[in-house]
């Protein structure tokens, strides 16, 4: 009789983790019910873990302005071949596409 009674139990559907949840959909702790705070440990790690985080960007800002001063164009034809390796074919297509109507445009107006 208990083996009827166990198979016949709906089994609980389980929980989600935290990760699975998208970040949209995730409710923050202090608005849900029966929360009690952050602990100490908790406040310490947040706060050593964003020191780490802005400390590794101004270090990645300060190597790449060195870089860039040191060893940064000297003359045109390097900062125009800097400025075109940044952007894609796309982008540097739709940038010939823009240029190109305006000087298009302006071109048109002069010759009337």
């Amino acid at each position: 009789m208990t083996e009827s009674t166990s198979i016949n139990k709906v089994a609980p559907e389980p929980k989600t983790s935290a990760s699975s949840v998208s970040p949209a959909h995730r409710v923050p702790p202090h608005k849900t019910e029966n929360w009690g705070g952050y602990t100490i440990d908790e406040l310490r790690y947040q706060r050593a873990y964003t020191l780490a985080r802005i400390e590794i960007n101004n270090h990645r800002l300060k190597q790449r302005t060195t870089n860039l001063v040191d060893g940064g164009p000297r003359n045109s034809r390097n900062v125009v071949g800097k400025l075109l390796s940044a952007f894609s074919y796309v982008d540097l297509a739709l940038l010939a596409w823009k240029v190109g109507s305006k000087v298009w445009q302006t071109s048109r107006i002069f010759k009337r």
